[in-house]
């Protein structure tokens, strides 16, 4: 059986504090409506007096995906929090796909304006302003200024050609002088760390893992280049999470588009009620037009066509990857 967490003892002040927006309940309740029924609660417009009625989108393969007028008037409307639905039912089948969680009914997922507000919300989730966060060595420039920005007190942890290095970490912890002040979170890009470009072998990660049990931390998994890796990555973190002691946070950017700001995070039901939360009086929501679009080309592609696309992806930057070496080999030798 898996561990019981008490998430309340990883919740910031804030975080803890936090309570549902009555106006954003109303609108996720509202969607779960017939379509005859009319809401006088979450002021959303009226969608016949938006100006667009119907978009056509050609793709690279000179095939189409529509937004009829009803897909429209969806796309141009307030959502849910977490996201659109089937867009949501969507990333849960890509998550079992790619990294089959051992017990998925312990997650929820939410759909985020690119990765980095996911990410921002999560440091915001776990970590009050001077507490310690332990982090790669080096580590990802626009992480570092936000944890800065905010206050937090960070914690470099040493990389290798494996990722974070196990063992540095361990010695971090035993030797940390106050029992009280203990690091609650740990922070890691697994694949493509930038900017090393190191990747975290399966040992690594379980070792991590057994640490982070040991010294029940919370591990924040940054995973935005997972899709671009030259070979097929190693089990995530996800994949291995016992005890609900991982938030997953993946990026469309590289695969889709950077420009329609999509990402998602995974999490573990109570932490994720919290995010939620959040972002019910921040952004509100990710792009309703941006989601729509994405699930009308992934549900035209499927998960093969995605898998394809992903493998299309990886193939161009390994290219990439050999041309640059072959240059620098070239007119870079001696210097």
């Amino acid at each position: 059986m898996p561990n019981c967490l008490d998430y309340a003892r990883f919740l910031s002040r804030a975080a803890a504090r936090r309570q549902p927006s009555a106006i954003r309940e109303a609108t996720q309740l509202f969607a779960r409506s017939p379509p005859s029924t009319i809401s006088f609660a979450s002021g959303s417009p009226n969608a016949s007096l938006f100006p667009f009625k119907e978009a056509t989108i050609t793709l690279k393969d000179d095939t189409t995906i529509q937004l009829d007028s009803s897909a429209m008037a969806k796309a141009l409307q307030y959502l849910p929090t977490p996201g659109q639905a089937d867009l949501l039912e969507w990333l849960r089948k890509l998550q079992i796909r790619y990294h089959s969680p051992i017990d998925f009914k312990r997650y929820e997922l939410c759909v985020t304006n690119g990765s980095m507000e996911g990410l921002s919300k999560v440091f915001e989730l776990l970590l009050n302003t001077t507490e310690p966060i332990l982090v790669d060595s080096p580590c990802y420039s626009g992480s570092l200024d936000f944890l800065r920005g905010f206050g937090a007190n960070i914690i470099s942890v040493n990389t290798d050609s494996n990722g974070m290095n196990a063992e540095y970490l361990n010695n971090i912890l035993s030797n940390w002088s106050d029992s009280n002040t203990l690091p609650r979170v740990l922070y890691t890009i697994p694949n493509g760390s930038n900017p090393t470009g190191a990747s975290m072998s399966h040992e690594r990660k379980k070792d991590i893992y057994t640490i982070a049990q040991k010294y029940n931390l919370l591990i924040i998994e940054d995973d935005p280049y997972y899709f671009l890796q030259f070979k097929k990555p190693d089990p995530s973190f996800l994949s291995m999470d016992t005890d609900g002691r991982v938030i997953r946070l993946d990026s469309m950017s590289k695969v889709l588009s950077a420009g329609m700001r999509l990402g998602f995070l995974t999490a573990p039901i109570p932490l994720w009620q919290k995010l939620v939360y959040h972002q019910q009086v921040t952004s509100m929501h990710a792009s309703s037009l941006s989601q729509m679009v994405a699930l009308k080309l992934l549900e035209k592609w499927g998960l093969s066509g995605f898998h394809q696309h992903t493998e299309q992806i990886s193939k161009f930057y390994e290219n990439q990857k050999v041309l640059m070496v072959n240059a620098i080999k070239k007119h870079l030798n001696g210097i």
